[in-house]
């Protein structure tokens, strides 16, 4: 356990939690009282020290979404002809959300970005910035999961729970793959193979990617629950 300073923090669940440069950053979630909170924090994960951060501009709190950090390893620009290009100068580094559930009981299906404000290598303060977006989007799902694709470029979504897109299943669970192409800003929605084995209809499950930003990609999926079951299967 470790010992922590700072600001008084409230216990809470189904909140996000993401890294970003030396600070782990928690938003939302749900406290004991039933509030579901808006509520932003900036823990130092050197000095163990809790800061809160406030936002000009309010964003509504939700629970059961995921989240990810998006940092790219940047590289020298390449010249091509006259001009410098470099594709990772469009993708914004920063942390993305998707889904979850508000206050109201409703299921969210924006992509939002947080762009966080770096001083002495962690988070002082940060802002929503408005994303335009191509393409269709998932639907609304709470117990997804979310990941970042350096070489792709792209964030992964899989599975999750909507109960009234598989209204009429026997499970209320979703098997679909979406990728978010970061420097496109578009949404595409990935097919399976003929030879592909089928991902199970699944949520709260665990995922992660291992990549060395280079050559090297892969995403692991584990566990999970469908059919009011738990799964013990992997995926890659």
């Amino acid at each position: 356990m470790a010992k922590t300073k700072g600001i008084n923090v409230l216990p809470r669940k189904d909140h996000n939690a993401a890294v970003f440069a030396r600070s782990m950053i928690v938003f939302g979630g749900q406290f004991e009282n039933g509030q579901i909170t808006n509520e932003m924090l900036s823990f130092d994960m050197e000095y163990h020290d809790w800061n809160r951060i406030y936002f000009k501009q309010s964003q509504e709190g939700f629970v059961q979404g995921a989240c990810c950090s998006v940092v790219l390893q940047r590289k020298q620009p390449v010249l091509v002809g006259s001009e410098l290009t470099r594709l990772s100068d469009t993708v914004q580094d920063g942390i993305y959300y998707f889904g979850g559930k508000n206050a109201k009981g409703e299921i969210l299906s924006k992509l939002k970005y947080l762009k966080p404000i770096v001083a002495d290598h962690k988070v002082v303060a940060a802002e929503w910035v408005k994303m335009k977006q191509q393409g269709t989007p998932p639907c609304g799902r709470v117990g997804h999961t979310m990941t970042f694709l350096p070489i792709n470029q792209a964030l992964l979504i899989v599975g999750g729970r909507n109960d009234d897109v598989c209204k009429n299943l026997n499970t209320p669970f979703l098997n679909d793959i979406h990728l978010f192409l970061l420097d496109q800003k578009a949404w595409v929605s990935v097919k399976y193979t003929p030879s592909s084995e089928h991902l199970y209809r699944l949520g709260n499950h665990c995922m992660t990617t291992m990549s060395d930003s280079d050559s090297y990609e892969k995403t692991l999926v584990f566990g999970g629950i469908t059919h009011s079951k738990v799964v013990l299967n992997k995926y890659q």
